[in-house]
C-alpha cells in the first residue's frame, strides 16, 4: 500500500529533542555513531551556521529523514514514491532554505540510514540510485549549493567509517509504530485513527492475527470510535465517515474471534440538525422546553474534569517515561528478590551477540529475545535498546556477577560501550 497516504503519527512518532537521536552520546572516536558524524558535517553547512532557526532545522531534518526511511523500509518498490519522499523532506514548505538546502540534507541522511544500517540490502538499490540521480543536475538548474549540501553530507563507507574501529548505530530497523502504542498515544487525534482504520486493521492482523492481542485491539478501536461519536461535534460528513468505520470494524470482528454487538446509545444530532431546530424555535418565539440550566452547569463541570483527566494522563505518561529512563532502575521477582532489569538483560544478550555475530550487533533484532527472557512488552524493551550505549553502573554490576566464574566473559562485558551523559554544546 502507499504508506505516504497514512496519517504520519500512525506510522512514526516525531522526536521532540535533537538529543533523542544519538548525535553526541560520546566524545570517544572509537564509539561514534553515524548520526554523530552526520551532525558534525551538518553543523558545518552554511545554511545551518547562518540560520537563527538552526535548532528547528536540525530537528526537522532528523525527524523527516527517519520517517522517510521508515516509509522506504515499508515498501517493496520505494523508488516509485521518490517524489512523495522529496515533498516530505521539503516539509510541505515553499521556503527557499528548506527546499534548496534542508531537503537535500534530509535525503543525504536517508541515504546514510539505508547504506550504513542495511547496506547489504540497499547498496546498488533502485531507491538509492533514484535519490542520487535526483540531485545530479542541480548545479545546471542553478542550485549548486544544494547539490553540495547533499554530496558533502553523504558518509562514505570505506574512507570515513574505516577510521572508526567500532562504528556504532542507533538501531538497524525502521519499524512502523505498534498499534498498541498508537491507540494509547493521547497526542494522536482520534479523527486520524478513525480515518486511518483500513491501515490500523491491516497492521493489527498483520502483527497479531491469532493472538489475544488482536481481539484486545479490535475492542479498543470500537471503544475509541464510540467515545469519539459521543464527545465530538458530528457533521454530516463525519457521520458518514463513522458509518464507514463501523462497517469496516464489523467485518473485521469475526476474524479476531469476536461477536459484534451494536452500540445502544442516544443518537447524536448533527450540526445541521441543531441549526435547523434552533432556527425554527427562534422564528416561532418558543424557547426549548428541554433546556435545563442545572444540566448545562453539570455538563460544563464534566468538560472541566475531562481536561484535568487529560492533563493528568499526559503527566502520567511523562512520569512513566522518566521511570523507564532512571539509571537506578531495579527489578524484583515474585518472591521479592532483585533480578535483572531490561537494561541489564539487554547488555547481557548484546555482549553474547557481539562475541558470536560481530562487534556491533543490531540491537533491534535482539528485542524479541530479551522480551521473551524477561516477559516484558517488546515496545518497552525496544525503547530501552534504542539508547546508544549502556549505563556504566549496569556494566559494572553485570561484569562483577560473572567475574568469579567467567572472568573472560566479564572482561567482554566491560568492553561494551558506556552511555555518556549528554554534553550540551
Amino acid at each position: 500500500m502507499d504508506y505516504t497516504t497514512v496519517f504520519r503519527p500512525l506510522i512514526y512518532k516525531d522526536r521532540e529533542d535533537i538529543d533523542e537521536f544519538p548525535v553526541d552520546e560520546t566524545n570517544n572516536p572509537d564509539y561514534l555513531t553515524m548520526e554523530s558524524v552526520f551532525m558534525e558535517k551538518l553543523e558545518e553547512r552554511p545554511f545551518i551556521k547562518k540560520s537563527y532557526n538552526a535548532p528547528e532545522l536540525l530537528l526537522m531534518i532528523f525527524n523527516n529523514a527517519r520517517y522517510i526511511a521508515t516509509l522506504i523500509f515499508s515498501e517493496n518498490h520505494p523508488q516509485h514514491y521518490l517524489h512523495k519522499y522529496l515533498r516530505i523532506a521539503e516539509n510541505d514548505s515553499k521556503d527557499i532554505i528548506i527546499c534548496n538546502h534542508a531537503m537535500p540534507a534530509t535525503m543525504a541522511l536517508v541515504v546514510n540510514y539505508l547504506l550504513h544500517y542495511n547496506g547489504e540490502i540497499f547498496y546498488g538499490s533502485r531507491i538509492v540510485k533514484a535519490i542520487m540521480e535526483n540531485f545530479k543536475d542541480w548545479d545546471l538548474k542553478g542550485a549548486s549549493e544544494g547539490k553540495r549540501d547533499f554530496l558533502d553530507l553523504l558518509i562514505d563507507r570505506t574512507s570515513e567509517t574505516d577510521k572508526y574501529p567500532r562504528w556504532t548505530t542507533d538501531d538497524g530497523d525502521f519499524p512502523r509504530r505498534d498499534i498498541h502504542e498508537v491507540l494509547k498515544d493521547i497526542e494522536i487525534d482520534p479523527y486520524e485513527i478513525v480515518c486511518g482504520l483500513d491501515y490500523i486493521i491491516q497492521e493489527t492482523f498483520g502483527m497479531y492475527s491469532g493472538n489475544p492481542e488482536c481481539s484486545q485491539i479490535m475492542k479498543a478501536i470500537k471503544d475509541l470510535i464510540e467515545n469519539f461519536e459521543r464527545t465530538e461535534p458530528i457533521s454530516e460528513t463525519t457521520r458518514e465517515m463513522l458509518g464507514n468505520a463501523y462497517q469496516k470494524l464489523k467485518k473485521a470482528y469475526p476474524h479476531a474471534g469476536l461477536k459484534w454487538e451494536d452500540c445502544v446509545s442516544t443518537p447524536i444530532r448533527s450540526e445541521l440538525d441543531l441549526g435547523v431546530q434552533d432556527f425554527s424555535l427562534q422564528s416561532s418565539g418558543i424557547l426549548n422546553p428541554n433546556f435545563d440550566p442545572d444540566r448545562e452547569v453539570l455538563l460544563g463541570q464534566m468538560d472541566d474534569l475531562k481536561e484535568k483527566v487529560y492533563k493528568l494522563a499526559s503527566e502520567n505518561e511523562i512520569l512513566k517515561q522518566q521511570l523507564e529512563d532512571n539509571e537506578s532502575e531495579k527489578a524484583f521477582n515474585a518472591t521479592g528478590n532483585e533480578c535483572f532489569t531490561k537494561a541489564k538483560t539487554g547488555l547481557l544478550i548484546y555482549t553474547i551477540a557481539s562475541l558470536h555475530d560481530g562487534p556491533t550487533p543490531i540491537k533491534a533484532k535482539l528485542v524479541s529475545i530479551i522480551s521473551a527472557i524477561g516477559g516484558w512488552e517488546t515496545t518497552s524493551v525496544g525503547v530501552e535498546m534504542k539508547k546508544a550505549g549502556f549505563n556504566q553502573s549496569d556494566i559494572d554490576a553485570v561484569a562483577k556477577l560473572f567475574e568469579g566464574a567467567m572472568p573472560n566473559f566479564a572482561a567482554e562485558i566491560r568492553r561494551q560501550i558506556p552511555r555518556q551523559s549528554k554534553s550540551k554544546k
